[in-house]
Order: C-alpha cells, then sequence, then structure tokens
C-alpha cells in the first residue's frame, strides 16, 4: 500500500461539487482503498495576467491509499479529469477541474509523462495548506523536508533569499521586486563559492546545498552556466530553491512574479465536504 497526495483545482463552474464529485470517483476507482478530502481554500491564479480575470480558483487535495503502481494512479487520474470536464487547455488558463498528483511515497520520477514529487509543490501555498491539513510529516523526497517546514516558509513574513550569483542589474531587478511585496525580505547574493550542488526533478532546480551552513529561507537560482557543482555539498541540509532561469518563454523576472504569486496566502472556503 502507499500513500498518495493529489492536488485539486478549479476556477469555473460549481467547483464544490466537482471537488465532491472527484472523491466520489475515486473512492469507486479499483486499487484506491481510501480517500480523505482536505478542506478547500480560496486562491488567485498565478500569473498577472490571469489574476486581471478575476477568476480565483478554489484548491483543496485528497490523500490516497493505493494499492497499485503509481503510472496506473496517474492515468486513473487523467481520466477521472477528462471525464469531469478537465480537457484540452492552455498553461495556467481558467479551468473547471484540474488535478495533479504531487507526490507518492518517497518515489522519485522523471518521464515525459511525469515528474515526482511535482518539481514547484514546495512554494505553492495551494498545494502545501491543503497538504498539511492532511499529511504535515508528509516528507519532500528531494528537498527531504515535511510540508509544515515548506509552508512555513511560504508563509514567513521576513524569509531570507540567497541569489547564487553576481551582483548585477537582475540581482538588483529581483531585490526590487521582492521588497516590493515582502518589505520584511532580506536577500544576500553570493556567488557559487564555495561550490553549490544543485537538485533538480525534470528541468527544474528544487533545492541546493552549500558547503558551509547558510541560514536561508529560499535559495535563488538565475544561472547554472558558472555555478561548479561539488559532492561535498551534499553534507550540509538543502535549501529549497526557486529556478529564475529563463524557460518556457518567460524571462528570470517573470518566473520570479510567477513564485512571488504562488505563496500568495489564501482563505478558507467554506463549504461542506464529505
Amino acid at each position: 500500500m502507499i500513500t498518495a497526495l493529489v492536488a485539486f483545482g478549479a476556477n469555473l463552474g460549481p467547483a464544490e461539487e466537482t471537488y465532491r464529485s472527484v472523491a466520489n470517483q475515486l473512492r469507486t476507482t479499483i486499487g484506491i482503498e481510501s480517500v480523505t478530502p482536505s478542506p478547500l481554500y480560496q486562491t488567485w491564479p498565478v500569473g498577472t495576467e490571469n489574476q486581471k480575470l478575476g477568476q480565483p480558483f478554489i484548491n483543496g487535495a485528497y490523500l490516497l491509499e493505493v494499492g497499485k503502481t503509481t503510472r496506473f494512479l496517474f492515468d486513473d487520474l487523467q481520466s477521472i479529469q477528462s471525464k469531469l470536464g478537465g480537457g484540452h487547455r492552455t498553461h495556467w488558463s481558467p479551468r473547471s477541474i484540474d488535478l495533479d498528483l504531487i507526490c507518492v511515497d518517497g518515489e522519485i520520477i522523471e518521464s515525459d509523462r511525469l515528474v515526482l514529487p511535482h518539481p514547484r509543490m514546495h512554494f505553492r501555498w495551494f498545494v502545501l495548506r491543503p497538504a498539511v491539513d492532511l499529511a504535515p510529516d508528509l516528507i519532500h523526497p528531494v528537498i527531504e523536508r515535511p510540508v509544515l517546514d515548506l509552508l512555513q516558509r511560504v508563509e514567513s513574513p521576513n524569509p531570507r533569499f540567497l541569489w547564487i550569483g553576481e551582483m548585477s542589474d537582475l540581482f538588483r531587478a529581483a531585490n526590487e521586486r521582492i521588497l516590493s511585496r515582502l518589505p520584511m525580505a532580506t536577500i544576500d547574493c553570493r556567488p557559487a563559492d564555495p561550490p553549490v550542488a544543485f537538485q533538480r526533478l525534470g528541468n527544474q532546480v528544487v533545492a541546493g546545498r552549500i558547503e558551509d551552513s547558510a541560514e536561508a529561507t529560499w535559495m535563488l537560482v538565475p544561472e547554472l552556466e558558472r555555478n561548479r557543482e561539488s559532492g561535498d555539498a551534499s553534507l550540509v541540509e538543502a535549501i529549497p530553491a526557486i529556478d529564475l532561469r529563463p524557460q518556457s518563454g518567460k524571462s528570470s523576472l517573470e518566473r520570479l512574479d510567477d513564485f512571488l504569486d504562488s505563496m500568495t496566502v489564501g482563505q478558507l472556503w467554506e463549504a461542506h465536504i464529505e
């Protein structure tokens, strides 16, 4: 038997009804032994353009006890999502249902179809808050920290950011953008000396380790080319990292905005969930 965490989100249609329908579908799926839903939360979508649409998301999660392989569980979730109206849509667009397999025990999977744990789960309030409701001691298998620790980092009013790179114009722009959202934050700039060992999931950097201890809430990684990696850094606790390298047509500052949006604390959605 394995334990799996599945995230739910919707900002179109009757989200509460859809949430209950997913739970019922899961309970009647062969190989899923138990289904525990979390409370629901209302959050704003990631991305400035999406927020302008004025359509908040309703988010929650399900904790599953499963007696089947992760691949078949993933197929089940895709089938349920399709059945309940989750057809093709663009990235981060409004949707009537979105189911994401977030993590499955300590499994680490990197394939074209699935990356586990979800490479952005460690900084998304709308994933971590329901996860903590269900299993606060659940360990991120790469960062090696419980989801409660990660949520506390997201909710911290005075986080300490560690910028791995040069004190460039990009650093100064990022510093200004962070302080406009988190005025009590501190941002330290540090070149990759001593060496940094990065830990990746798919094409995302999710954690970093440096040879000496660093009191940092988050590590910011704008590039990798000039950063040397060292096996010795694995002796130090991992620092959850935010990958700011330009990807998918987004600049480093746009990716920073996505991170800051994902950290935004939502509110409990008063709904009766069976």
